[in-house]
């Protein structure tokens, strides 16, 4: 296994952490373990076009991620981190994939913060950090797109 790819995994993975707090994100994969070193895949609740926030993520923030394919389509996004990249390159990505979360109105906790505090070899804990929330009419109770094994949101 490459450790440059581990790295940049690990760093991938501390920001859908924090995203996966507000409960419109979450690893698709649960068990760490599991997940591969070279893609991160985040499952998008019921009501969130991951296609449109791909669409704005490329537009807007020039971040190509990957949609979700076969059963998967309309349900996830994915983002590779694996190839001639830097750390730095692995965070930009990252932060144009929560700038298009914060733009479409998609609940996510501090994740770019986190992975920065990461990256900057921080051993505490990094401040919690604000997260985006929906208005209180859209907040939804029910985990209906993902079974109940995948569901990572707060509350379920």
């Amino acid at each position: 296994m490459n450790s440059q790819a581990t790295d940049d995994a690990s760093l991938d993975r501390t920001p859908v952490e924090g995203w996966s707090e507000a409960g419109d994100v979450a690893f698709h994969v649960r068990e760490p373990a599991a997940r591969s070193v070279s893609v991160t895949t985040v499952a998008v609740r019921e009501g969130i076009d991951p296609e449109a926030l791909r669409t704005l993520a490329r537009e807007r923030f020039q971040v190509g991620i990957a949609g979700g394919l076969g059963s998967l389509a309309g349900r996830i996004f994915r983002i590779g981190h694996l190839g001639d990249l830097n750390a730095p390159m692995v965070l930009g990505c990252l932060a144009g994939v929560e700038a298009a979360m914060q733009a479409r109105g998609i609940a996510h906790g501090p994740g770019v913060a986190r992975a920065v505090h990461m990256l900057a070899g921080l051993k505490t804990t990094p401040p919690p950090g604000p997260l985006c929330r929906r208005p209180a009419a859209a907040q939804l109770r029910t985990c209906t797109s993902l079974s109940a094994s995948h569901c990572a949101a707060p509350g379920r």
